[in-house]
């Protein structure tokens, strides 16, 4: 899974039939998910969040992780993996502490005039 920029963006429509895969952990990659439509429950260790459009869900390295549906109808999201050695600069341009509280946060809920 090696790529020259440690940067994977995923796009994805689905309906409501899509089943996420189980519980996962990714040893090394952060994880950023933003939602577009649709509704999610999100379980990051053993803290549940219910995300709406707009939410950015942060999971650093190592923590066991999943969504689920909580509505018949679809979703859409965008997903953003990297990993931070590639991008020690940008890290260090915003502060180890800030970057690490950031992606500690679970979830981010954005106003709905932002996000628009």
């Amino acid at each position: 899974m090696a790529h020259p920029y440690g940067l994977f963006l995923e796009y994805g429509k689905y309906s409501s039939k899509f089943t996420h895969t189980a519980n996962h952990i990714h040893d090394e990659m952060y994880e950023l998910t933003f939602l577009v439509s649709g509704q999610r429950r999100c379980l990051i260790e053993s803290t549940l969040y219910d995300i709406a459009p707009g939410d950015l869900v942060c999971v650093p390295p190592g923590l066991l992780h999943r969504t689920t549906t909580m509505a018949s109808h679809g979703f859409e999201r965008y997903v953003i993996y990297f990993y931070p050695d590639n991008h020690r600069d940008f890290i260090q341009t915003v502060g180890e502490d800030r970057f690490r509280r950031l992606m500690e946060s679970g979830c981010l809920r954005f106003p709905p005039h932002i996000v628009r």
